[in-house]
């Protein structure tokens, strides 16, 4: 019994370890991949998207055209006035449905089903994840 008892002991361990090394693996990966990430954007952060400005300045400019752009979420990380000045209650709340609402994968193309969930997500996550770096900012002066 008591070789029963210590190999039952010795894989309760064994899978204890693996279990704490593959979180502290998916913890580093995920710190590597917010400093990738924020080295990134940091240096796309001098940059101005002109196709934003110029969707923005037409009098028929439409969010999903906005949201077709590949530098959408840059010029929200930028907090562009145009594009802040651009989202009214009724877009904001178009952005919430393309995350919460289920697309119908027979009747909606891609974009809506993968592309404008993804997008508008990220979009509220670095809005707040901005509000949480000021009041830290604020907390430390």
């Amino acid at each position: 019994k008591r070789k029963i008892v210590g190999k039952q002991e010795k894989e309760t361990k064994r899978t204890q370890n693996k279990q704490k090394t593959k979180k502290e693996t998916e913890k580093a990966v995920n710190t590597m991949m917010m400093n990738f990430g924020g080295t990134f954007w940091n240096y796309r952060s001098c940059q101005v998207s002109t196709v934003i400005e110029e969707l923005l300045s037409k009098p028929d400019c439409d969010l999903d055209e906005l949201l077709d752009d590949e530098d959408i979420i840059q010029e929200f990380k930028n907090l562009n006035p145009k594009l802040i000045d651009f989202l009214d209650k009724e877009k904001v709340e178009k952005l919430i449905d393309y995350i919460t609402v289920e697309p119908d994968p027979e009747n909606d193309d891609h974009r809506r089903c993968y592309k404008y969930p993804f997008v508008a997500f990220l979009i509220f996550f670095f809005e707040k994840k901005k509000k949480k770096k000021s009041e830290k900012e604020q907390k430390t002066k």
